[in-house]
């Protein structure tokens, strides 16, 4: 196993020992959209859908590396389906051992998130109309790490957000999405550090560059979102 790699694995052995106390073991929720007849009634319920990019970010470096991806989008927006999540907040520690020992020793999945209802004093989080502006779950914000020592195939997180493949896996990020009017109040940011991927984190930089340009060349659209919700 390569020095790297063995760095990586005693800076995830002390995580799971810091961390693992504040899991949150609960059931499992998922963002959701409902439509409702003239009485206030439920018609029908079903997944939230990701909607497309709202504005960039404000300080356009580490975003992620494609955001016309929903399912990158939709990683990044942990508060709808992480393990552990209610409608308003969760944190969770998700150490494992790797089942593929040529992989490495281990992961661990942590962090935090919650809807935009958190940052409202006297705003329910119970809105879930099927409209970008109307559901509470489709906003939000998370502070995650996802530190992958080796593989963590055919463990109870494969397959879901964040999933580790191996050492270059390994990122911690910031999101913050919150659809409301602009210049004030209004965020789409992900910021996303991947310090062992160098092609992911090259397409980062060049893609920086790209979006300060836009931003220079279009500073309202930068500054303000869409033209119907903003105050600019």
């Amino acid at each position: 196993m390569s020095t790297k790699i063995r760095k990586l694995a005693l800076v995830v052995a002390g995580l799971v020992f810091v961390l693992v106390g504040f899991a949150v073991m609960a059931p499992r929720a998922e963002a959701h959209e409902c439509t409702y007849d003239e009485n206030g009634e439920v018609i029908e319920c079903h997944p939230a859908d990701v909607y497309p990019d709202w504005r960039p970010n404000y300080v356009p470096v580490m975003d992620l590396e494609d955001r016309n991806d929903e399912e990158q989008k939709r990683d990044a927006q942990r508060w709808r389906d992480e393990n552990g999540c209610d409608t308003q907040f969760c944190v969770w520690a998700k150490p494992s051992g790797s089942v593929d020992d040529e992989s490495g020793p281990a992961t661990l999945h942590a962090g935090s998130a919650g809807d935009h209802s958190l940052l409202e004093g006297a705003h329910s989080d119970e809105g879930h109309e099927d409209n970008e502006f109307g559901n509470h779950d489709t906003h939000g914000g998370s502070i995650y790490a996802d530190m992958c020592a080796g593989s963590d195939a055919g463990t109870s997180y494969d397959g879901q957000a964040g999933e580790c493949e191996g050492p270059e896996d390994t990122q911690v990020g910031i999101t913050i999405v919150d659809h409301l009017t602009c210049p004030m109040g209004c965020a789409d940011e992900y910021h996303v550090v991947r310090p062992l991927d160098q092609d992911y984190t090259q397409t980062q930089v060049d893609n920086s560059v790209r979006d300060t340009q836009t931003a220079v060349s279009d500073p309202q659209r930068h500054l303000c979102g869409y033209e119907q919700h903003s105050a600019c």
